[in-house]
């Protein structure tokens, strides 16, 4: 159910492409050597492992200088939807592996390999090329090779490790190198995994051909305590978060908030009178809740605080400006009503379709509107 191997069906039964992504009989191609390409595949079984093993083989190609952009191996508690990380959405919540090459930060470690986790309130640092939260690196030339790459991640025992392999031995098989090894590494007992990728003015071909997964979880392993123990290490880490100081929530905030306008405007020039535009159409939204979950969140969390008030509805500096927990609300309210009549678009045919995308186009305006109001006044506290 998490794996496949060439030859490959035009349909992966247990995985789920999107994008420009396209399988073909030899390989999953994430993107093509185009530039602005964005591709990714999700795994459609979620996975429910202590300790595992995934291995999958890649090519990337391009021209002989630089390259552009990279892909991300994923291991998340949801699919991920179109967004800035690699084509992939920010603030996830889970294991993220970079291979990136593009030099971003100009330190000439590229191509690079980063292991990230992220609880979900988070943003990823593209300028930095993901080294604000890394918790280990290595690079290896993994562009234009004229062998598959192999790349091995292991989660045992707490302990994360990465290995690639650019050679194979006499028999065929890969010769691992050492890439990374964390510990006392808490990832979740269940997720999906995927790939995902981005090319901007320089572009790569990113080939995926394999991908196994072994189940090592010892014998009689409870997941449900596992899961129970993981989700209170994540309320400590909230937790920890809420406590930043008010320039750093600033900054997470409007991080969070860039990104949702993007995916706004994303929706808003989707071609949503076309019935074929309204499957791509509820993922973005579906992406834009979790991505105003994860914001008002931490909002709910900053109000609850001594030191911060809301008075009438409007904005009270004291500590830092925040936002009613009713306007709040309605943002919730109207994005959940977008999901139900995105819904009923995708089900019902093309019964009433102009009323429906009229509707849509209505409520996407008015949370428009309300996100620049709330931008521009949470941005010039």
């Amino acid at each position: 159910m998490h794996s496949f191997k060439p030859p490959l069906a035009d349909k992966l039964y247990f995985w789920e492409p999107g994008a420009d992504a396209v399988i073909t009989p030899a390989f999953v191609q994430l993107t093509p050597a185009t530039q602005g390409s964005t591709g990714f595949i999700w795994n459609k079984k979620k996975a429910n492992m202590k300790d595992w093993e995934a291995v999958f083989e890649f090519k990337l190609a391009g021209r002989k200088d630089m390259g552009g952009d990279g892909f991300a191996f994923w291991y998340t508690d949801q699919v991920g939807m179109v967004g800035p990380v690699y084509g992939s959405s920010d603030f996830w919540t889970g294991l993220a592996i970079f291979f990136d090459t593009y030099d971003n930060d100009r330190e000439m470690a590229t191509p690079l390999i980063s292991v990230s986790l992220n609880d979900g309130t988070q943003s990823y640092d593209p300028e930095r090329d993901g080294a604000t939260d890394a918790l280990g690196t290595c690079s290896f030339k993994i562009r234009n090779t004229p062998e598959k790459v192999s790349a091995k991640i292991r989660h045992m025992n707490g302990v994360l490790s990465v290995q690639i392999s650019m050679a194979r031995d006499v028999l065929g098989l890969p010769i691992y190198s050492h890439c990374v090894e964390v510990k006392n590494v808490h990832i979740a007992p269940e997720g999906y995994f995927g790939f995902s990728s981005h090319t901007g003015d320089l572009a790569d071909s990113h080939h995926i051909y394999s991908m196994t997964v072994k189940d090592f979880s010892p014998i009689h392993t409870n997941l449900n305590d596992l899961k129970r123990q993981w989700e209170q290490e994540q309320e400590t880490l909230h937790q920890q978060h809420n406590d930043l100081t008010e320039s750093d929530f600033k900054h997470n905030v409007l991080a969070q908030l860039r990104q949702t306008q993007e995916e706004v405007n994303m929706i808003e020039m989707s071609t949503l009178a076309d019935a074929k535009e309204i499957k791509k159409g509820l993922e973005m939204v579906s992406l834009l809740e979790v991505l105003l979950k994860n914001l008002f969140s931490q909002f709910s969390a900053k109000m609850s605080d001594d030191d911060v008030s809301v008075a009438d509805g409007s904005w009270d500096k004291i500590g830092m400006d925040s936002v009613a927990s009713q306007n709040i609300e309605n943002d919730f309210q109207k994005i959940r009503s977008l999901i139900e009549i995105l819904k009923t678009s995708s089900q019902g045919g093309d019964k009433d379709q102009n009323g429906q995308v009229a509707e849509i186009a209505s409520q996407i305006d008015s949370i428009k509107r309300e996100m620049s109001f709330f931008y521009h006044n949470f941005g010039q506290c």
